[in-house]
C-alpha cells in the first residue's frame, strides 16, 4: 500500500524499509531518497505516513521519539487513540485507503477527531483527497470500513475471476464449487447455473413453489423436495427445463390458505 500512495501522489519521496533494496527501489521510481532508518526519514519530513505492521507501532514510535512533527497512519485495527497515545503532543491522523489510490480513483476513509492545527489538518486531508474520495467516519466504524478497503475489493475480484472461468465446468462440479462459498447453498447455486451457465438440468432444491407446482403437474399431488426430485429423475439432463414446464402448464394445488402479507423489507 505504501507504494500505491506513493505513485498516486507522484512526487518525491523520503523512504526507510526493513529491505533496504524495496526503498531503493521505490525512491528511484518517484525520484526520491531511501533513507537508513525512519528516524532519519521523520527528521527530514514533514508528514510522516505509517505504513508498517500494527504489532510495531510502540516499537517504530520509540524509533522516531522526538523527530516526527506530523503523523498519518493507515495501520489497520490501531484506533485513534492509541496512536495519539504513541506519538504525544503533535497532530496524528489516521487513513484507510483503497488499492485504487495508485491511479488516484481510489477511496480514503479518514477516521473523526476533532481540530489539531488547522492549517495542517487541511493540508493532510487535500494531500489524501488527491489520491481520490475523502469520506470521514467516525473511529469505531473505520475497521468496519476496511472490510470494503484496502484489499478486501482485490480479494473479492480474484474469487468473480476463478467463478467465471469455473463457468465450463460440469454441472456438478461447478455446483460444488459454488457451495463452498459462504452463504451459497443449493438453491443459490441452482439459480446461478440455470442462468449464467445455462444449466439445463439444475434444479432449485429448497425453492418455496417449486416443489407443490412440479408435483401437481406431474402426479396430480402435493410433493416435498425429495418427492419432486423422485418425479423429476427420468428428466436427467433436462430436469430443469422439466420444471419450468411445469410452470408453465397452467397446473397448480388449488389454493386453500391465506395469502402470505407483503412484508416490508426496509425493517430488515
Amino acid at each position: 500500500m505504501a507504494r500505491a500512495l506513493a505513485r498516486g501522489w507522484g512526487r518525491p519521496v523520503l523512504c526507510a524499509d526493513p529491505v533496504a533494496e524495496r526503498a531503493a527501489e521505490l525512491a528511484q521510481e518517484m525520484g526520491g531518497r531511501a533513507l537508513g532508518s525512519n528516524a532519519e526519514v521523520a527528521a527530514q519530513a514533514d508528514l510522516g505516513v505509517l505504513c508498517h505492521k500494527p504489532a510495531q507501532l510502540e516499537s517504530v514510535a520509540a524509533e522516531i521519539e522526538g523527530e516526527a512533527k506530523t503523523i498519518a497512519s493507515i495501520l489497520d485495527v490501531t484506533p485513534l487513540a492509541r496512536l495519539k497515545h504513541a506519538y504525544p503532543g503533535r497532530p496524528v491522523y489516521r487513513f484507510i485507503p483503497s488499492l485504487p489510490v495508485e491511479v488516484r480513483a481510489g477511496a480514503v476513509v479518514q477516521a473523526a477527531g476533532e481540530t489539531q492545527a488547522a492549517d495542517m489538518d487541511a493540508k493532510v486531508h487535500d494531500l489524501f483527497a488527491e489520491l481520490g474520495a475523502v469520506v470521514t467516519v467516525d473511529d469505531s466504524l473505520v475497521d468496519v470500513a476496511m472490510g470494503l478497503m484496502s484489499c478486501a475489493p482485490a480479494y473479492v475480484a480474484l474469487v468473480a475471476g476463478r467463478l467465471e472461468a469455473a463457468a465450463g465446468l460440469p454441472g456438478p462440479k461447478l455446483d460444488t464449487l459454488l457451495q463452498r462459498l459462504p452463504g451459497v447453498g443449493p438453491w443459490s447455486s441452482a439459480e446461478v447455473r440455470q442462468r449464467a451457465c445455462g444449466d439445463a438440468d439444475a434444479v432449485s432444491v429448497g425453492d418455496y413453489h417449486l416443489p407443490s407446482v412440479v408435483g401437481w403437474a406431474l402426479a396430480g399431488r402435493v410433493v416435498d423436495d425429495a418427492g419432486m426430485l423422485e418425479l423429476l429423475a427420468s428428466y436427467r439432463g433436462h430436469r430443469h427445463r422439466a420444471a419450468v414446464l411445469a410452470g408453465l402448464s397452467g397446473r397448480r394445488p388449488p389454493r386453500r390458505g391465506p395469502r402470505l402479507a407483503a412484508r416490508d423489507y426496509r425493517a430488515f
